[in-house]
């Protein structure tokens, strides 16, 4: 019977459908045998008992307050400059047979500078240094959303400043709604950033 268990489940087809001859070998052959469940059962229970991570056991009032606010076990922790230089170093010359022209997904070089810009170390850094700069908090006025997923608006266009893009002034921290709202809006929003900004430094200076 196990062979024709195994042979069902490398030759059927997906889609495919048993024979009702084949359903009743197979029922007759489980017949009066003990399931898994019912012999594992009080034995895994035993293992799992106590586990902090096991089905059922109740999370800690830290727990519970973290969910509450979105955040990730990571919210808020900065990656030290010295971990990001080794990571930026770790990653330099390795599969060179995977890379570039060599590798079999190479499309000629089609991804665009910019969205290579947007995803290296160095822009993970500045984003950081932005939510850092304005604690976690959404700017836009009216808003000062604490959320799980936050952006960093570049207030000078990504695009069209390519030498400010790394620059912390030229950021600030928004919600994704409020984000949302800055497209086709630049310009307009603009001089509100740069004051929300200029404020910012003057308050640390003082």
């Amino acid at each position: 019977m196990q062979i024709e268990i195994i042979w069902y489940n490398i030759y059927m087809k997906k889609g495919s459908k048993m024979s009702s001859e084949a359903r009743k070998k197979m029922s007759k052959a489980k017949k009066g045998k003990p399931t898994w469940a019912s012999t594992h059962k009080k034995e895994v229970s035993k293992i799992m008992k106590g586990n902090k991570h096991a089905l059922g056991n109740k999370p800690t009032q830290k727990q519970l307050e973290g969910l509450k606010k979105g955040h990730g076990w990571n919210k808020g922790k900065k990656t030290p400059e010295k971990t990001l230089i080794k990571m930026r170093a770790s990653h330099q010359g390795k599969r060179p047979w995977a890379s570039g022209e060599n590798c079999p997904s190479w499309k000629g070089g089609v991804t665009p500078i910019n969205k290579l810009v947007r995803f290296n170390l160095d822009a993970r850094s500045w984003r950081q240094k932005i939510f850092e700069r304005d604690k976690f908090l959404c700017q836009m006025p009216g808003c000062n959303q604490q959320e799980r997923f936050l952006n960093a608006h570049h207030i000078k266009k990504f695009i069209d400043y390519p030498e400010l893009r790394l620059e912390i002034n030229n950021g600030i921290t928004l919600c994704k709604n409020c984000h949302n709202k800055t497209k086709k809006n630049e310009e307009k929003l603009e001089n509100m950033f740069m004051e929300i900004i200029k404020s910012k430094k003057t308050t640390a200076a003082d």
